[in-house]
């Protein structure tokens, strides 16, 4: 019987997979402070960030397209470190209640899950509040250059975000991702003298939602922080 050589990996290819896997930990290491299962969280928004167009025209002026664009960049940076900040407070919540008796902290786990998901479901709420006024404001710069009103909801940006928690299910988010539609952009008449206006409505539109994502996270602090102080009371108890 002929026997056949052995298949032998590339050492080109070898190399090629030790970076991935070093590159891989490296990543690891940086996130090792948010728990694995909500490091996709953070992933799905930075997704999200990479497929909003880039700006097309060489030129230093911003068009109508590329102010829109660059807004909703800016929505998912204000989104991303709110996101960071809420999983943060849970890690340290999480490894603080590794440092006392279980007995101190085992009636706070289930709480300390259940009030970061409703941060999530505050944040989804936010977040489809902006989607709506932004349809208002494109709606109403799209009627003056067209006879005629048109329903820009096809549009929607972040419609995938509606009624998804990033924070407790941003599988379903990832899944919706290729289905974004960025026509709006392309759509969107040159507004020429009132495209500071048009600037200045989208960045108070920014800056509300901001407002309510700290407003989500400011509420759910007050039971985090009576987690925290009851633990501590239990273990000084001990």
């Amino acid at each position: 019987m002929v026997h056949k050589p052995a298949y032998s990996i590339p050492r080109q290819f070898k190399m090629k997979l030790l970076q991935v896997v070093l590159v891989l930990l490296f990543v690891a290491f940086i996130t090792a402070k948010v728990p694995p299962n909500r490091q996709s969280s953070l992933n799905v928004l930075t997704q999200v960030q990479s497929v909003i167009p880039s700006k097309k025209s060489r030129s230093s002026e911003q068009s109508a397209a590329d102010v829109l664009n660059s807004f909703y960049r800016s929505v998912l940076t204000v989104q991303i470190e709110a996101v960071q900040k809420v999983l943060d407070t849970e890690a340290e919540l999480s490894a603080f209640g590794e440092t006392v008796d279980y007995w101190c902290w085992e009636n706070n786990v289930s709480l300390l899950e259940g009030t970061i998901r409703w941060v999530g479901v505050g944040y989804s709420n936010c977040l489809a509040k902006l989607d709506t006024s932004v349809a208002e404001i494109l709606s109403e710069v799209y009627s003056r250059s067209h006879d005629e009103k048109v329903d820009l909801s096809k549009y929607s940006v972040f419609g995938l975000f509606r009624k998804k928690n990033v924070i407790s299910n941003p599988e379903a988010i990832q899944k919706a991702i290729a289905s974004i539609n960025f026509g709006i952009t392309k759509v969107i008449p040159e507004l020429n003298g009132v495209l500071p206006e048009f600037e200045a409505k989208l960045n108070e539109k920014l800056t509300n939602y901001s407002g309510c994502l700290t407003q989500k996270f400011s509420s759910a602090k007050v039971t985090l922080d009576s987690m925290l102080s009851s633990a501590k009371v239990c273990a000084e108890s001990y």
